[in-house]
């Protein structure tokens, strides 16, 4: 459930994503993909902000403490459900039920979306390199950081690098 303002933002976006693709459907791949990936990042950071208001319910609070947890220590590459289960007294089918039913995202899925969202603010205001990136988000493998990275913003960490960069240069 997303509120009225935050609705107006990503119809504005998405308004701009089909206006740019009607005008040159071939040649604006790049302006594309940088307005996907805000309208992107704008819906993960909602979901995150959605998620933590939709547990305000006393019996939720452990649900609350879950997420908060999840979102402090996402980069820490040895998170798992079994670590959280054993943080929080929980079987590790439980966080997975916890995950599923109550907040509507896979567990592995919401961590990702954690890690990918600190990768871009490290591409965009850093001068690290992908790989040391890669370890500061808690991805082992380049593979699997890569994957992640391209299936939430549609690009590898290196064109959204440049893609960003381009931007703060034309700004």
């Amino acid at each position: 459930i997303i509120r009225k303002p935050q609705s107006d933002f990503l119809q504005i976006l998405m308004d701009q994503v089909w206006e740019i693709y009607s005008a040159n459907p071939p040649f604006a791949y790049e302006e594309l993909i940088s307005l996907l990936s805000a309208v992107i990042g704008h819906s993960l950071s909602c979901l995150k902000d959605q998620l933590i208001k939709n547990v305000d319910i006393p019996q939720d609070i452990s649900i609350k403490k879950i997420i908060n947890y999840c979102i402090e220590n996402a980069c820490n590459d040895n998170i798992s459900r079994s670590t959280l289960s054993r943080h929080f007294h929980l079987s590790p089918s439980y966080v997975s039920r916890i995950f599923s039913e109550k907040i509507g995202i896979e567990f592995v899925e919401f961590i990702n979306s954690q890690r990918i969202d600190q990768a871009c603010k490290l591409l965009k205001f850093s001068n690290m390199t992908i790989t040391e990136i890669k370890y500061a988000c808690g991805f082992k493998s380049q593979a699997t950081f890569n994957r992640c990275f391209k299936k939430l913003l549609g690009t590898t960490p290196q064109a959204y690098r440049n893609m960003k960069a381009e931007q703060q240069k034309n700004q």
